[in-house]
């Protein structure tokens, strides 16, 4: 078949690159001069396979009128009097409840799990360089419910396979010594050895680069899709800004920018934007550099090592603002991550790269949509909200092989 993949970020890469494994005929088509350049790009660089727990919980729902008014400096939230704010709001609510949070949670794991096995087997295969490896994560809490609630769920995880230790303050300051925190100021941490961490735009790069070596593979950069015509339950075609798109199955992995798709195609997909922010510090040179991924739970940042032209570097990501369609930089939220950096690890406030914002496009209860739309030709892969990083290796298996198995066109 010849199959049409609708954005070129981490999810529809990974994904073209199994249908064209698979031996389709494969078109990648992005807006940008460039594989990874939205929300794959400065990412928080942590592969959290074992850490991917929706953003609605019964914790965060609490909080909610807190970010509303300004009290919570890690998700800030402006009510806009919209139809998608409003509908994905209301399924939101309805997905905080202790039974979905933890059914979501087991279904985001098994899904991670597989993601594990994927990109071992393609890093393996193509000899991927992007910083990969099994640095370890280590979660710090601040609170003590919030500790004693995530040491609840070590069943869970020991029933899937994943080993984690619970640490004292002092064993975290040993076990990552660039850390600045004071003993006073945690009530413990817990450990994940096994936990990844790699450069996303770099692997967006290499992969691009692979791609575009088979036969089977085409790419159109720089190229807006602009709308869908769809007869039926079909789309027959997409008109773009370079002439017009024909193929046997699209897939629309075009992150927040799916909704407008879908709209259009005369469905509605219930995705809203998670506004993220990124800075990436030099590492001090009096200091050992980082040397695990390390999240503060409680300011939901995250800091990854990293290495950019041969440099320590640590990326330093989190925030989830629910402001709308909101591109712009706002100098505020990046101040809130340097001041959490130079506060918890061994950092210069030296930028290796620009401060970064991101929409990550994240569906209510937090599980992607993988699946095929209403429209029998338009296959639907997005809506990972901040874990596209992690869950797209396993996203992309799940998507190709539903695809060649026979698309309900030809059924």
């Amino acid at each position: 078949m010849k199959i049409c993949v609708l954005g070129a970020g981490v999810v529809g890469l990974t994904t073209a690159w199994k249908l064209a494994e698979a031996g389709h005929q494969v078109e990648i088509v992005d807006a940008h001069p460039a594989p990874g350049m939205e929300t794959s790009f400065a990412n928080g660089a942590q592969l959290s396979y074992a850490f991917v727990a929706p953003f609605a919980s019964p914790t965060m729902l609490k909080k909610i009128p807190s970010a509303v008014f300004g009290g919570d400096p890690a998700v800030r939230v402006k009510p806009k009097v919209d139809f998608d704010f409003i509908v994905w709001g209301f399924k939101f609510a309805l997905a905080c409840t202790e039974e979905k949070y933890g059914r979501a949670t087991e279904r985001l794991l098994q899904l991670a799990a597989l993601s594990r096995e994927e990109m071992a087997l393609l890093t393996a295969k193509l000899k991927l360089e992007f910083g990969y490896r099994a640095a370890g994560k280590l979660l710090l809490y601040r609170e003590k419910s919030e500790f004693h609630a995530a040491q609840s769920n070590n069943s869970l995880f020991r029933r899937l396979g994943i080993e984690r230790s619970t640490l004292t303050p002092q064993e975290c300051l040993k076990l990552e010594p660039a850390l600045r925190v004071a003993p006073r100021d945690i009530v413990g941490g817990i450990f994940t050895a096994s936990e990844e961490l790699g450069d996303c735009a770099e692997f967006c790069v290499q992969l691009y680069r692979h791609l575009r070596q088979r036969p089977n593979v085409v790419f159109r950069f720089g190229t807006q899709i602009l709308t869908p015509h769809v007869s039926g339950t079909e789309t027959k075609f997409i008109s773009t800004n370079d002439g017009e798109l024909y193929a046997d199955v699209f897939v629309l992995s075009m992150g927040i920018s799916s909704v407008g798709f879908a709209r259009q195609s005369g469905f509605y997909l219930s995705l809203y934007p998670l506004k993220g922010y990124s800075v990436t510090l030099n590492s001090t040179v009096e200091s050992p550099p980082l040397s695990c991924s390390v999240t503060d739970i409680s300011r939901k940042i995250v800091f990854a090592p990293l290495k950019k032209a041969g440099l320590d570097v640590v990326r330093v990501a989190g925030i989830a603002d629910l402001v709308g369609n909101d591109r712009t930089i706002d100098g505020s939220r990046v101040k809130l991550l340097r001041d959490a950096a130079t506060e918890t690890v061994s950092v210069d406030t030296v930028d290796a790269m620009p401060p970064w914002a991101g929409l990550r496009p994240a569906t209510p209860d937090g599980l992607p949509v993988i699946g095929w739309s209403p429209i029998r030709n338009l296959f639907i892969n997005t809506g990972h909200g901040g874990f596209g990083w992690t869950l797209a290796c396993g996203s992309a298996r799940i998507a190709a092989d539903a695809i060649s198995s026979g698309h309900p066109a030809s059924s």
